[in-house]
């Protein structure tokens, strides 16, 4: 969710960001993105994919992060331990080799990071995680990357309980692309946003219904909906007239398959 500012995508959620105040009543407008897809997956070029691990007994973890074919990039860690910068880099020479390196300095129950991967569908994530006192040699976990589109990959790392979550980072189906950072308005201002479906899990030629709706003390203030083929990158601008009166507001934004194909109407 989105508060009064942009992501802060290490944290992988949202935290508020400086904003300039209106000499109005500020209405306050937060953006909630949700996703309900189902079908095949037809992946595109670059996902956003995000893997964690953790949840037993604390362990320093070591390993790498790469991929079978393409490259990695943009890291960004999840973990909240004061020594977790310096934890995690990226080597290699070239964009083909780059591997992530994880090098944890102190036990933790969890950790992770965000990536940029850009590859083939038939690609595979290859991840490899052991902790610094295992004797034995890590083993390599792979997960296709055209398995992540719609699902997640959860496998067990040890014997204490911990495991390893592989899946898409929230919110890269729909990519929002904001043209300011703090997300505080003057009541009656005009939102705007573009709004990017991004690989969306659905079958080859089949369409998606894309519903936007601004949501308010419970109740739909506001509606649109459009219509996008699931194969193609769309850019739909956004445009959202805020209330009058002050408040906090969610615009929610949700995916399903269009069985018919007929393209929706906008409700004002």
């Amino acid at each position: 969710m989105i508060g009064h500012g942009g992501p802060n995508p290490s944290q992988g959620r949202f935290l508020p960001a400086v904003s300039t105040t209106a000499a109005a009543a500020l209405c306050r407008s937060a953006l909630v993105l949700l996703v309900v897809l189902t079908s095949r997956a037809l992946m595109a070029d670059d996902l956003r994919v995000r893997i964690a691990w953790g949840g037993g007994s604390d362990r320093e973890w070591q390993g790498t992060i790469g991929v079978s074919e393409g490259s990695i990039s943009e890291p960004r860690p999840l973990g909240i331990e004061a020594d977790e910068p310096g934890s995690m880099w990226l080597d290699g020479n070239s964009d083909a080799s780059r591997r992530l390196v994880i090098r944890q300095r102190s036990p933790r129950g969890y950790d992770g990071v965000d990536l940029l991967v850009a590859a083939p569908a038939g690609a595979k994530l290859l991840v490899r995680l052991s902790g610094v006192d295992d004797s034995g040699q890590a083993a390599t976990i792979e997960a296709p990357l055209a398995d992540l589109s719609g699902e997640f990959v959860n496998k067990e790392l040890d014997n204490c309980g911990n495991r390893l979550l592989v899946m898409r980072t929230p919110g890269d189906s729909l990519r929002v692309s904001l043209p300011r950072d703090g997300l505080v308005f003057a009541p009656g201002e005009t939102f705007r946003c573009t709004l990017e479906p991004h690989a969306l899990p659905l079958a080859e030629g089949s369409r998606a219904r894309i519903k936007v709706q601004l949501l308010g003390g419970g109740k739909e203030l506001w509606s649109q909906q459009h219509d996008v083929q699931a194969a193609r990158e769309a850019k739909i601008p956004l445009e959202v007239r805020l209330p009058d009166e002050e408040g906090v507001y969610d615009l929610a934004i949700a995916a399903t398959a269009n069985p018919t194909g007929r393209r929706p109407s906008a409700n004002p």
